[in-house]
């Protein structure tokens, strides 16, 4: 088995950005104040931070409360933690981070509120014996009838949605 190296740390889903979430202070950071920033899986976000330490970008930082009768597990960037976390954000790494956060985040609670409409209106959409003998025209009757959706007059009724460069737009062999 291959040793794991930085490129492919970074590579890895969760790897730049489990950089970009620790600190490098004394103090450090708890795991789940990573997690919480991170928009993957905490399992990822786990597997993520026993590779930072085994790379060496990250140290545990044990802290003991005698109060408590507890030991507190920290996590801070090492200084070459420190300087790989320079470099990432002179490349306007974070600032891209962020936009993506928010960007899944919009995304997800736009896919709820997909399914929630689908439950909403499961009962005109079982009358059908499948999705394929629906029409275009009841699919946008049902969306024009409800006011939870956006108004998609927009769109002319031939015109087909499709994803590209981050943009909902009209196909580009249908624009002609």
């Amino acid at each position: 088995m291959s040793e794991l190296t930085l490129s492919d740390f970074l590579s890895k889903t969760g790897g730049t950005e489990f950089i970009l979430a620790c600190e490098f202070s004394e103090k450090g950071r708890k795991f789940g104040e990573i997690d919480e920033e991170l928009v993957c899986a905490s399992s990822t976000v786990s597997e993520r931070k026993k590779e930072a330490q085994d790379l060496g970008i990250i140290e545990l930082v044990t802290e003991r409360f005698e109060s408590e009768h507890a030991n507190t597990r920290r996590y801070k960037l090492t200084e070459g933690g420190l300087a790989i976390k320079i470099a990432l954000t002179a490349m306007n790494i974070p600032d891209s981070y962020v936009k993506f956060a928010r960007g899944k985040i919009e995304f997800e609670e736009g896919r709820k509120g997909a399914v929630e409409w689908v439950q909403k209106h499961q009962q005109k959409l079982d009358a059908a014996d499948s999705i394929r003998e629906l029409e275009r025209t009841d699919i946008l009757r049902m969306i024009d009838q409800d006011d939870s959706i956006p108004d998609i007059t927009s769109l002319s009724r031939d015109e087909e949605p499709v994803l590209g460069k981050g943009d909902l737009h009209t196909s580009p062999s249908q624009e002609e």
